[in-house]
């Protein structure tokens, strides 16, 4: 029931989220699109003890590979790896890795974490790459792309999902609800 609540909070912003996505449609400085990962997550992701070696650049195979071998903004995998990391840490508060009676304590500092790791990674990702062809000249473009294919990506997660029904669907709500202001009384409790 508290996840039915949450969604019927989100559905209220629906014409709002469609707005959020408009100017989507109307980019001019969108960088150069180039084949991506597709499905880039902290699954994909190895450590080896030295480097990091990517795995499963097959793109997602729910999709057919008309799909996946489109060009698009290398942005929409820097996306995915940020809501990876929201998802690590909302699976550590909602799964019992945290002593239920410390969630309320471990919640506002799995979002710091969150938004630390987060933000290393898009730095570390924007020193490496920059000046690239591929990532928009105008750094509001750049923040305003990454933020849209960030909800994206968790309306794609809700889908997920929401195939096989269970309480992780609360994941990519709470993300949506946060990225889409929705009154904190409306977000879904811990239990």
């Amino acid at each position: 029931p508290e996840i039915h609540d949450l969604a019927r909070s989100v559905l209220a912003y629906e014409r709002a989220t469609v707005q959020r996505f408009e100017p989507l449609l109307h980019l001019t400085s969108g960088g150069v699109r180039i084949r991506c990962h597709g499905d880039f997550n902290l699954k994909q992701a190895l450590w080896t003890g030295k480097d990091f070696v990517l795995v499963d650049v097959d793109g997602g195979s729910d999709r057919a590979l008309s799909e996946r071998r489109r060009k698009r903004s290398p942005l929409r995998d820097v996306s995915s790896m940020m809501l990876s990391f929201y998802y690590a840490a909302e699976t550590a508060l909602l799964e019992g890795v945290v002593r239920e009676a410390d969630v309320p304590v471990a919640e506002p500092w799995a979002q710091v974490w969150y938004s630390w790791v987060s933000a290393i990674f898009v730095h570390g990702y924007l020193d490496t790459a920059r000046d690239a062809a591929f990532l928009p000249s105008d750094p509001e473009s750049l923040a305003m792309q990454l933020e849209r294919y960030v909800l994206a990506r968790a309306f794609r997660q809700l889908g997920w999902e929401l195939s096989v029904p269970s309480e992780r669907a609360a994941i990519p709500l709470r993300i949506i609800a946060r990225m889409m202001s929705v009154p904190r009384e409306s977000q879904l409790p811990r239990a």
